[in-house]
C-alpha cells in the first residue's frame, strides 16, 4: 500500500514538473511574439523607424544592456533623431529579450510641434 502511494506521488510530481516546464516555455514564446523581431543594434533601430513610421533616423544613444540590472538582463531604451527638418528626438523601447517593443514618436512629435509654436 505504501509503495503504491509513493508511485502515485512520483507520477503526480513528474506531471507537475512537466506542466510547469510547458507553461514556462509558453510564456517565453509569448513574450517573444509580443516584441517585434527587430533587435537592438543600430541598424535594427533605423529599420524599425523606417518600417513603422516611414521616417529616416540617426541613432543618438544606444547603450544596450544596463550593467547594474540583475547581471545585465535589462536593456536600456535607445534614443534616435529624425533626419528631416523637424529633428524630432524620441526613444525606442527595447524589451527584456532585446527586441524592440515600441516607441514614443507620436508623443515626441506632438511635443516638438508644441514647443515650436511657443517660440513664435
Amino acid at each position: 500500500m505504501k509503495k503504491d502511494i509513493m508511485k502515485i506521488l512520483g507520477i503526480l510530481t513528474g506531471i507537475f514538473v512537466i506542466t510547469i516546464g510547458i507553461i514556462v516555455i509558453g510564456v517565453v514564446l509569448l513574450f517573444n511574439q509580443i516584441g517585434n523581431y527587430f533587435g537592438h543594434a543600430n541598424e535594427d533601430l533605423i529599420r524599425y523607424a523606417e518600417k513603422t513610421h516611414g521616417i529616416e533616423v540617426e541613432v543618438v544613444n544606444n547603450p544596450g544592456r544596463e550593467p547594474a540590472s540583475f547581471g545585465g538582463l535589462i536593456f536600456e531604451n535607445a534614443t534616435v533623431r529624425t533626419l528631416d527638418a523637424e529633428q524630432v528626438t524620441f526613444e525606442i523601447t527595447i524589451n527584456v529579450f532585446g527586441h524592440i517593443s515600441g516607441d514614443n514618436y507620436v508623443e515626441a512629435k506632438k511635443k516638438n510641434a508644441e514647443d515650436g509654436e511657443d517660440e513664435l
